[in-house]
C-alpha cells in the first residue's frame, strides 16, 4: 500500500513538473556592429529579433571573448522598418580600449526565468582610416572598408 502511494504522488509530481515546462524561445536574428567614434572611443551595437512574448522585460548579459569583460543591461526596444529589435547600443569600451574583435556572447533572461545564449563574431579594421574618411560627414556613417560605423 505504502508503495502504491508513493508511486502515485510521483506519478502527480512528474505531471505537475511537466505541465510547469516554459516554451522554448528563439533568435530570428542577431545585429552586432561595432561602432568608433570621432574621438576614438569605440563600442558595439547589439540588437536581436526575438519570438519571446515579453521581450521588453528581457535582460542581456554580454561577454568579450577573453570572458573577462561583461556588460549587462535591460534592453531597449527600436523599431526600424516595420521590425522590432531588442538591444542596447550602449556597450562601450573604456576611452582609449580597442573593442575586442572575436567571438562574443550573450545571454539572454526572459521575464518567465527562461534563458538563450548565442554567439556573434565582431571584426573590423583600420579604425583610423575610418575616422579619416569620415573626418567631414555630420551623421553616423558605415564605413565598408573598415566593417565600422563612425559616429559624430
Amino acid at each position: 500500500m505504502r508503495n502504491r502511494a508513493l508511486a502515485v504522488l510521483l506519478a502527480v509530481l512528474l505531471s505537475l513538473a511537466a505541465s510547469c515546462s516554459k516554451d522554448g524561445f528563439s533568435v530570428d536574428m542577431l545585429q552586432a556592429q561595432p561602432y568608433v567614434r570621432q574621438g576614438g572611443h569605440m563600442g558595439l551595437s547589439l540588437y536581436v529579433i526575438t519570438d519571446a512574448k515579453s521581450p521588453e522585460a528581457m535582460q542581456m548579459v554580454v561577454r568579450d571573448p577573453s570572458g573577462n569583460l561583461s556588460w549587462s543591461f535591460t534592453v531597449n526596444e527600436v523599431s526600424y522598418e516595420g521590425q522590432v529589435y531588442y538591444g542596447s547600443s550602449d556597450i562601450t569600451m573604456p576611452a582609449g580600449s580597442a573593442l575586442p574583435t572575436g567571438t562574443w556572447s550573450v545571454d539572454m533572461y526572459f521575464r518567465d526565468g527562461s534563458t538563450l545564449n548565442e554567439s556573434f563574431d565582431v571584426s573590423y579594421s583600420d579604425c583610423e582610416g575610418a575616422i579619416e574618411r569620415a573626418q567631414d560627414v555630420d551623421e553616423a556613417w558605415f564605413d565598408a572598408d573598415s566593417n565600422l560605423t563612425v559616429i559624430p
